[in-house]
């Protein structure tokens, strides 16, 4: 009895260690299925140690249920032991090699509840009376054993790998909680390992000192958990944030029955747990939990609450969280917002408004200063001394009206007021276009200037002609200002043709003063200029950039920008333009053809009998004495009405066309024109009727288009760019 009673006095001091280790402290919730499992160990030890002393004497069939029991609960303390090394140590493992060990688990432990039937884990498992009188074990194992045995021993080996390299990666760690922790870690897998050892030396005795060991593991886990916390630090960090986060949360099992809330629910939300099925009694939260809303109200407040499904790695549904939102105070604030974005919005109108109004105001008189100059120059001799002063009169003139056009551009991109067209039209008249418009002033300026085509196959393509060619002439612009020696080089690049879709380039080099890389990125704020002195030297708002990047981002495209103090500055935009078919080309060429030729001709308003709406006395004057200058019979109304009057007054096709300020009292430009198309007399739907305004966008176009007008045209008004789209209109009218 002198070893047994030395085994069995060892294992009831661990269990007297471990109770005092337990005693007085008080188990949270993530703590209890961790204790448990210890203590399911130290069970095994008591009923060891009472099985062997009550049975040592008396039953010795029970000492053969104590082997297998002590099999038994040793394969189910390594199945511990793995995941607990696996939990603390945070390493990612192949689900392959989990599924592995467990299957390998559950089999062997099958093996051993049946051996009975089979005898593959015990051969021979036999108590007998020694001489001596002391019982004596006989056992012979079977392979099961054997097999079982060696996933044990692979198995604690593979914990004992996790945990030293666990602690190897804390070895430099200055934290010193952390390398306590690791210690820890490293004793607690090498128990297993030991055990395994001392089990295999003890396999056919009587006694089992197998149980020490396990006591002794189960004891400084224990420890570990009292004293460091582990596996407890992730679920009270979970809890601490769950209590102190700003949202309640609902915990539920899969048959919707109440497990868990946040203090928050317990705060706003009592009745949880005053009422077992609360959720399921509640009208409102059982619509959310079924689907059938996500807002609530409850005691004048709003929240929002959203459901989520809780599933294992697996993915098998264990229960659902329904997290709730208090939104009162953003929704407040979400209105606030919205009435500041509405007064925004009207401020931001008002602004655009004014702007348009007061450029409107402007346009107006610059389309009589301009046309004044025109008549004045008309008049006087090439040579004549004052010829010059009229040359930059009309060279202020137009920057003045670029000024007011920028402006005007500005706020109506800030409004969002601007749309594009998507015309065809033809690459190479853009390129002659481009090269007309600034060769002799650069020529004269002794700078080289080219605009050349690489690889391009396509010439139609659609979209904007218009504001293209104010993206192109803002780069050259710029390009023109601060280039005094050099070149300045327009390239047309395709990059490639996909689905009818041309991926062109179009970039404009210089060799100019460049720009410093910083002041690239800000170079498409308005009003942002390099230098302040960059202003009184070269003048300009600031716009002209802002706008041109505005314009190319409607178009879906991009611009880059290649640049170096004293090296020059390369503008490249990139767009997406669609290649135009081929009746679209046909026809746009046929436009273009007619305009060649009553530019060649003779003017098309030669003996032209016309109507002008105007109200401006010198917008009048202006218009009269030019067309009247290329031949034409001006008869002029001052407003809408008297248009009206003056159409019905005259015979049937009496007037060629009818020229039609938008503004003008009485009866305004679009009014007269429907009045006009709506009178019983034939011409009354064949006459040409074309808008004038101050306002050139494609919107006022199109309004224009809609009430019966065949075109629109922007003041100042360009009579030779009018002569040759009226004389378009006119000619196919002929036909």
């Amino acid at each position: 009895m002198g070893m047994p009673l030395v085994i069995n006095t060892i294992c009831i001091v661990i269990i007297l260690m471990a109770i005092y280790c337990l005693a007085g402290r008080k188990e949270s919730r993530g703590r209890r299925i961790n204790m448990a499992s210890m203590l399911v160990s130290l069970i095994y030890c008591f009923l060891v140690t009472v099985g062997e002393l009550l049975c040592m004497d008396y039953v010795p069939q029970l000492l053969i249920i104590d082997r297998m029991v002590s099999d038994f609960v040793f394969g189910i303390l390594f199945i511990f032991y793995y995941h607990y090394i696996i939990y603390v140590t945070g390493f990612r493992i192949d689900r392959k090699i989990t599924i592995g060990f467990m299957s390998a688990y559950a089999f062997f432990l099958l093996l051993l509840l049946t051996d009975s039937s089979h005898h593959w884990f015990y051969q021979k498992l036999d108590v007998r009376t020694g001489e001596n009188g002391y019982f004596k074990f006989q056992i012979q194992h079977g392979i099961g054993f054997y097999l079982f045995y060696a996933v044990l021993l692979l198995t604690s080996f593979f914990c004992f790998y996790l945990a030293w390299k666990y602690y190897q990666n804390t070895k430099d760690n200055i934290g010193q909680m952390r390398k306590k922790r690791a210690h820890i870690l490293l004793q607690v897998s090498l128990l297993p390992l030991m055990i395994a050892i001392l089990y295999l030396f003890e396999g056919k005795s009587i006694y089992s000192p197998v149980c020490i060991g396990i006591g002794l593991s189960a004891l400084l886990l224990i420890h570990a958990l009292n004293h460091f916390n582990y596996m407890e630090v992730i679920q009270n960090a979970k809890a601490l944030v769950a209590d102190n986060m700003d949202l309640g949360l609902l915990i539920f099992d899969t048959e919707e029955h109440f497990l868990e809330a946040n203090q928050f629910m317990e705060k706003h939300f009592p009745e949880v747990w005053e009422t077992p099925d609360f959720v399921k009694e509640c009208e409102e939260f059982h619509d959310v939990m079924t689907g059938k809303r996500s807002k609530i109200l409850w005691k004048g407040r709003n929240y929002n609450c959203q459901k989520s499904e809780v599933r294992t790695q697996s993915g098998v549904l264990i229960g659902y969280a329904l997290t709730v939102y208090d939104i009162t105070d953003l929704e407040e604030y979400s209105h606030q917002l919205e009435i500041l974005k509405e007064e925004a919005e009207k401020a931001n109108a008002q602004k655009t408004k004014f702007l348009t109004n007061v450029t409107h105001e402007i346009r107006t008189p610059m389309n009589g200063i301009m046309g004044m100059l025109r008549l004045a120059k008309e008049k006087m001799e090439p040579q004549a001394p004052p010829m010059q002063y009229l040359d930059k009169t009309e060279e202020l003139a137009g920057h003045l009206l670029a000024l007011i056009n920028d402006i005007l551009d500005m706020s109506r991109i800030e409004a969002g007021k601007v749309e594009l067209e998507h015309k065809p039209f033809s690459l190479n008249r853009m390129r002659e276009r481009l090269y007309d418009m600034f060769a002799k002033n650069l020529e004269a300026r002794n700078i080289r200037y080219a605009v050349n085509f690489e690889d391009i196959t396509v010439d139609y393509v659609v979209g904007d002609e218009l504001r293209l060619d104010q993206v192109i002439i803002n780069f050259l612009s710029n390009a023109v200002k601060f280039t005094s020696e050099g070149e300045i080089i327009v390239t047309f690049r395709q990059m490639m043709i996909q689905e009818q879709t041309l991926d062109l380039m179009i970039s404009v080099r210089d060799t100019g003063i460049g720009m410093d890389p910083s002041y690239v990125q800000r170079i498409f704020r308005p009003f942002d200029q390099e230098h302040s002195d960059t202003v009184k030297k070269y003048g300009g708002t600031g716009l002209g950039m802002a706008i041109t990047d505005q314009i190319v981002k409607l178009m879906g495209g991009e611009i880059v920008i290649h640049t170096a103090p004293g090296k020059g500055t390369d503008f490249s935009v990139f767009l997406h333009l669609p290649i135009a078919d081929e009746a679209s080309i046909q026809e746009a060429a046929k436009i273009e053809e007619r305009q060649e030729e009553e530019v060649s001709g003779e003017s098309v308003f030669y003996g032209r009998r016309i109507l002008l709406a105007e109200d401006n006395e010198i917008n009048a004057m202006v218009a009269e004495e030019i067309l009247g200058g290329f031949g034409a019979q001006v008869d002029v109304a001052e407003n809408g009405q008297l248009a009206v009057q003056m159409f019905e007054e005259k015979p049937e096709n009496y007037y060629d066309f009818i020229l039609m300020d938008i503004q003008m009292p009485v009866m305004d430009g679009r009014e007269a024109t429907e009045t006009i198309r709506q009178l019983n007399r034939p011409d009354a739907q064949t006459v040409l009727i074309f808008g004038l305004s101050a306002d050139a966008f494609v919107e006022d176009e199109r309004k224009s288009i809609a009430c019966g007008m065949n075109g629109h045209y922007a003041k100042p008004i360009d009579f030779e760019a009018l002569q040759r789209n009226i004389g378009s209109f006119l000619n196919v009218q002929k036909k």
